[in-house]
């Protein structure tokens, strides 16, 4: 498993917000507001440090995933 991928779980809702759940600690989420107008995708890097979302008119972010103890 890659390094800083488990145990989390990514979710891109129709609110264009990014959720992170751990699902060891489940009181360890995280929710963030996007900057696009409709977000579309949500891709993980292989190596789980970093998330890309993509929005309805072709912008893209980079998010920077660090774990939290």
């Amino acid at each position: 498993m890659a390094p800083g991928s488990a145990p989390y779980v990514y979710m891109l809702s129709e609110a264009n917000e990014l959720q992170q759940l751990d699902f060891v600690n489940e009181s360890n989420a995280v929710m963030v507001k996007t900057m696009h107008e409709r977000a579309r995708n949500l891709k993980v890097c292989p190596n789980g440090r970093y998330l890309l979302t993509a929005g309805n008119r072709g912008d893209i972010a980079i998010w920077s995933v660090t774990r939290v103890k």
